[in-house]
């Protein structure tokens, strides 16, 4: 696993919020971040505006970019 408390530091920190917020989900796969989104769900509440509004607005995929890293 590649995260754990830092990735949820990250996540919560207001400061560089919206830029380390996207760094996560474009560098970190679903499947290690839905461990702390399922537990936080402030937190999947963001990631899932942040997610929709990307793939409505301008039709990327966030969650693909992260994954993609990966593979």
């Amino acid at each position: 696993m590649v995260f754990g408390i830092g990735i949820f530091q990250i996540l919560i920190h207001k400061e560089g919020d919206f830029r380390d917020f996207m760094g996560v989900i474009l560098t970190v796969p679903y499947e290690e971040l839905k461990l702390v989104l399922d537990t936080h769900s402030k937190l999947k509440d963001k990631y899932d505006i942040l997610v929709n509004y990307f793939k409505m607005k301008y039709q990327i995929d966030l969650v693909a970019i992260g994954n993609k890293q990966f593979k």
